[in-house]
């Protein structure tokens, strides 16, 4: 019947969310930031407690590296903190898997300007109760900001109360909030040699989503300012 079967990307939709960890956990969300490959970088990272507090964060610029070695550099400083701060209950979560894998091979070898940074982050987490996990990138928003604050920054700082320009992804995440990610699944289309047939399964509905979101923000925005973080 001259019907060839053709992959075709389609975008899906994931909603992320940010999960507090169980009390006595402190968990730490990391980013590295770099603009260009290599090129100028900085990294961040945000600690929040049981109930989805703000209790502390972090932003600096490291110069010029690649995207690796700003995530890398920004786990390696978040760990060092909590130590510091004798935070014992960490879960650290991080959008690069690379950097997750690194907890979990005895072989890997960092840059040789992290090494003994990585060696003794290592020992740190041998110390306390320790736990990795990957999150989608749009569940890593508030860290994310804190590494772009770092780009504009000429120096280290340390945030004992939150920058304005994160209060609103703090309150999202404080309120359930999801992130949305889209993400390429491949379908099967069904061509016919003068027309296209149709697809096997139905396009996204991108207007329901936007409808759901909307519906979803009328009924938290009154307890939005009013959040505490």
């Amino acid at each position: 019947m001259g019907v060839t079967p053709t992959l075709r990307a389609q975008k899906r939709i994931r909603l992320v969310l940010w999960h507090p960890p169980l009390s006595p956990w402190i968990k730490l969300n990391t980013d590295g930031l770099p603009k260009g490959k290599p090129g100028l970088a900085a990294c961040g990272g945000v600690f929040r407690d049981y109930q989805g507090h703000f209790i502390g964060g972090f932003s600096t610029s490291i110069g010029h590296h690649n995207a690796f070695f700003s995530e890398l550099l920004a786990v390696i400083i978040g760990i060092e903190l909590a130590f510091q701060l004798g935070w014992q209950h960490v879960w650290l979560e991080c959008d690069s898997t690379n950097v997750v894998e690194c907890f979990s091979k005895s072989s890997f070898v960092p840059p040789w300007q992290l090494r003994t940074l990585w060696y003794n982050c290592v020992a740190r987490t041998r110390s306390m109760s320790f736990f990795c996990s990957h999150v989608l990138r749009k569940g890593n928003t508030v860290a994310d900001k804190l590494a772009n604050l770092g780009m504009s920054s000429s120096s280290w700082i340390w945030h004992a109360s939150p920058p304005a320009e994160i209060i609103p992804f703090l309150r999202m995440d404080f309120l359930g909030f999801p992130g949305i990610s889209l993400y390429s699944s491949w379908l099967i289309v069904r061509w016919s040699t003068h027309r296209r047939c149709g697809d096997i399964l139905p396009r996204t509905d991108l207007s329901s989503l936007n409808l759901w979101c909307l519906t979803f923000m009328v009924n938290v925005i009154k307890e939005f300012s009013s959040a505490e973080v």
